[in-house]
């Protein structure tokens, strides 16, 4: 009787024991399972990470191609103007000196022939004044040629005006996008999400002003050069549209004080 009472003790410590193991091998078959679980959503989340950089590396290269092209295709418009331009003032100049060659030959004819005939009789004085008429015509016909030409050389140069500011600004706009590209390359780094604020997090919250900084220059740039529309989505999405009093300032830290 006097051995069965500390058996059964034995049994009972026993029972307690393996009850308190099971319970705790629950426990920490549970935490590994966790572990786990976070661990693939931690792989999950890098491999989305790796295909926007890689999404965002390919757009960065496209864009270069495009602006590289653009760049070519106005420089051959530009040299293709500078030709007709230099061909029109070659042609223009041959064309008045050719009209001024042959006017002057004409006149010197003219007026020799109509002094002889002068000298002759009057029929020919009246057919003097009638041929000086002729000339004066000529000549008249000659200005409006001329005006006629000038007025389409006016024309080319508006033109060639247009086609530089269309050139120029087309250029300013590619050096803005560069320097976009680069700020949101920046922004990027930061690693920061602008509708979230941890003000508690020191390191974070100059991350966060800083990243507020930039979307701030890239609306700045985009406006300044026309590409408003373009990058309205990316400002708006980073943009906080709630500012209040305690901007900055750590909850806990404010209550403990």
């Amino acid at each position: 009787m006097a051995a069965s009472t500390p058996l059964k003790y034995l049994i009972a410590v026993l029972f307690v024991v393996l009850s308190l193991c099971g319970t705790a091998l629950v426990y920490v078959n549970d935490q590994y399972n966790d572990l786990l679980a976070k661990q693939d959503f931690i792989n999950k989340e890098r491999d989305k990470l790796h295909e926007l950089q890689i999404d965002f590396e390919k757009q960065n290269a496209d864009s270069k191609v495009a602006f590289t092209q653009k760049k070519q295709e106005l420089e051959k418009l530009q040299q293709h103007l500078k030709l007709e331009r230099e061909k029109l003032e070659s042609e223009k100049k041959a064309y008045e000196s050719d009209i001024k060659q042959t006017l002057q030959e004409s006149l010197a004819v003219k007026e020799l022939q109509l002094r002889a005939q002068q000298a002759a009789n009057d029929e020919k004085t009246i057919k003097l004044e009638e041929a000086l008429a002729e000339v004066q015509d000529k000549k008249s016909e000659l200005k409006r040629e001329i005006d006629s030409y000038n007025e389409k050389a006016l024309a080319f140069q508006s033109l060639y005006a247009e086609y530089s500011a269309v050139a120029i600004e087309a250029k300013a706009q590619a050096v803005a996008e560069q320097e976009i590209f680069v700020q949101m390359r920046e922004f990027s780094k930061l690693g920061v999400n602008l509708r979230h604020q941890d003000w508690c997090d020191k390191d974070y919250t100059r991350r966060y002003y800083q990243a507020e900084g930039i979307v701030a220059q890239i609306n700045s740039i985009a406006r300044a050069n026309g590409l408003s529309n373009k990058y309205s989505s990316f400002v708006l999405q980073n943009t906080r549209r709630i500012y209040n009093s305690s901007d900055g300032v750590c909850q806990s830290e404010k209550s403990q004080g």
